[in-house]
């Protein structure tokens, strides 16, 4: 998965739609009651009189201007899915038992060869096997064979787990975005119910941590 590219599901939520404030509209007065008389009270024929107080208690309470929800995915996953799902990866685990995790130190100095590498180590072993007199006598033959054919086979696997990887993360994003932007409904709903103020926080930190991801 290419880091480097905008976040999926959220580039809308980051310019032309705003929502980490409640727009609602306020009624503007048409004239300044202050300066006039009784008389002059009337609505200017150019300008209309905008609408009361009364009117708009007859309409009901104002509104905030929803943002649209997304429904990319809906689907869900049943106790027995999940169980399956993590026995699967601890199998994995097990299986790949002699798998370590380096220090930032050791990863810097390990060669990421890539499909390029692996081609060219498959091209030194057909060599092996035509012509194994080339090879100096400290040569271990058995563990370049050893080696190269775990690096093969855990290429392969690897290819298949970033496939999977992908498609998992790329899910999560499309999943996200549905529950977010509902959750921005409630965020707004709450905003005109006076109550969940504590929400301000997280939407403001999660707008800055995403605005730096996809704009860095």
């Amino acid at each position: 998965m290419d880091h480097d590219k905008k976040k999926p599901g959220f580039p809308h939520l980051l310019g032309k739609t705003r929502t980490d404030s409640v727009k609602v509209s306020e009624p503007k007065p048409s004239t300044d009651f202050s300066s006039h008389t009784d008389s002059d009270m009337s609505p200017s024929p150019e300008r209309p009189a905008s609408p009361s107080s009364s009117s708009q208690s007859s309409h009901g309470p104002l509104r905030a201007e929803e943002p649209e929800i997304t429904n990319n995915i809906s689907a869900d996953l049943t106790e027995r899915d999940k169980q399956e799902i993590y026995e699967a990866i601890d199998l994995i685990r097990r299986k790949l038992s002699f798998a370590k995790d380096f220090t930032d130190d050791e990863r810097s100095s390990l060669m990421r060869l890539g499909k390029t590498g692996r081609n060219f180590v498959e091209k030194a072993q057909n060599l092996v096997e035509r012509s194994p007199g080339i090879l100096p006598r400290s040569f271990d033959l058995e563990e370049f064979k050893r080696d190269a054919d775990l690096y093969q086979e855990l290429g392969n696997i690897a290819d298949e787990l970033h496939r999977l990887t992908d498609r998992v993360a790329d899910t999560e994003a499309a999943v996200g975005s549905d529950a977010f932007t509902a959750a921005l409904v409630v965020y707004q709903s709450g905003k005109l119910a006076r109550t969940g103020d504590d929400m301000d926080n997280h939407l403001a930190g999660w707008r800055r941590k995403i605005s730096d991801s996809v704009y860095d």
